[in-house]
């Protein structure tokens, strides 16, 4: 039987709603940062999953590892929406989204 994708309303393409939902795990990622001024996006790049970081930090590891990286999204790297366009449309879903991402960020960002 073949798996049937069900788009969210909430979200300008699938392609956008994949990254969301891989959020924490290896590969790119998009995540949902609520700030001061208001939520964010944030690519995001793992090398590591957020599950399996706490299995390199008791050994001595000899070479440098980039456990992630972001950089700030205004549109969407898919489709080209505008992100605060999908904000003021749902605005709980992306609190709650931002609150469900919050362990996969860097503290200092």
């Amino acid at each position: 039987m073949k798996d049937i994708f069900e788009m969210n309303k909430i979200f300008c393409c699938p392609g956008f709603q994949h990254r969301i939902g891989d959020a924490g795990n290896r590969g790119v990622a998009v995540l949902v940062r609520k700030t001061p001024e208001g939520i964010r996006f944030l690519l995001q790049s793992r090398g590591i999953a957020f599950d399996d970081e706490s299995k390199i930090h008791p050994m001595p590891v000899e070479i440098n590892i980039n456990v992630s990286c972001e950089i700030g999204l205004q549109f969407c790297p898919f489709c080209g929406r505008r992100l605060q366009e999908l904000i003021k449309a749902a605005p709980k879903a992306f609190d709650d989204l931002a609150e469900k991402h919050k362990n996969f960020q860097p503290a200092d960002l």
